[in-house]
């Protein structure tokens, strides 16, 4: 197994132009692989697999009204009123790192409906 893993970083090293040769050569010996790739169950798998990835909360942008805001970054993050405040003075700003899917979808919905742009 160490002798693949040698030999795939080695191919990892090369640059676009050599790993297209190397793919030239290697269909020149082996011939092309044909392989069907079921379609629907990869993209299931792609999509839960982008689900499932902690994400964060950047605010690019406040609201027309500053006040709520200011407010549900205070609820969200636990930091003071002028601390929150200070947040939003500074946009674009990331406000929360690593949360979970579920959740990164319901502060997004909060910021939104304030009017918020996110990332």
């Amino acid at each position: 197994m160490k002798k693949v893993e040698d030999i795939f970083k080695d191919i990892c090293s090369l640059n676009i132009i050599d790993l297209g040769r190397l793919i030239e050569m290697a269909e020149e010996k082996f011939g092309k692989l044909n392989m069907k790739i079921d379609e629907n169950n990869f993209d299931e798998k792609k999509k839960e697999s982008i689900d499932n990835r902690k994400k964060s909360i950047t605010l690019n942008k406040c609201g027309p009204n500053r006040i709520p805001v200011i407010k549900l970054l205070k609820e969200i993050t636990n930091k003071s009123l002028i601390e929150s405040k200070k947040i939003i003075d500074e946009l674009p700003k990331l406000i929360i790192d690593d949360i979970e899917n579920d959740l990164f979808l319901d502060y997004k919905k909060k910021f939104e409906d304030l009017g918020c742009v996110i990332e």
